[in-house]
């Protein structure tokens, strides 16, 4: 360790000397390489439960994004969704916006995934959703994206 970081070894060169290997991966992996640009499940605030849970479904990666045209308003996730199903007497007569989570964790494609997984997993979540520096949504990360590569 003290060789390494006498000589300014960093993690680019780890992954450039074991570019084959999962941790030299992580290491070089981009979040814009392995997050999901296409076909995001969103929803406005305004959707009832059904829906939410339709655009959920057909999303495939247990969430969904409620937005209001290009505004992030919050975040609908798997977790929300059974949360609201164990406290509400009738969570069918709910709209998303009273089951989001508001100010979702959200990074730029441009952070390392290896800091977006230590991220997730601080935060104790599973998703991110990846913005510009205008805060334009981007993608989402999903903490399981990586070595799947998807687009």
């Amino acid at each position: 360790m003290a060789l390494s970081t006498g000589r300014g070894f960093e993690p680019v060169d780890f992954a450039r000397f074991h570019p084959g290997g999962s941790l030299g991966r992580r290491l070089v992996t981009r979040v814009a390489d392995v997050m999901h640009k296409t076909a995001l499940p969103i929803c406005r605030p305004d959707a009832p439960f059904r829906d939410l849970v339709r655009i959920m479904t057909a999303g495939r990666l247990g969430l969904a994004l409620v937005m209001d045209g290009e505004l992030l308003c919050g975040i609908v996730t798997d977790g929300d969704l059974r949360r609201v199903l164990d406290r509400e007497d009738n969570p069918m007569m709910l709209f998303a916006q009273e089951m989001m989570t508001k100010d979702p964790k959200t990074i730029t494609p441009t952070l390392r995934f290896a800091e977006a997984e230590e991220l997730m997993q601080t935060e104790k979540i599973t998703a991110l959703v990846v913005v510009d520096e205008g805060e334009k949504v981007l993608g989402v990360l999903q903490l399981y994206d990586m070595g799947v590569g998807r687009k």
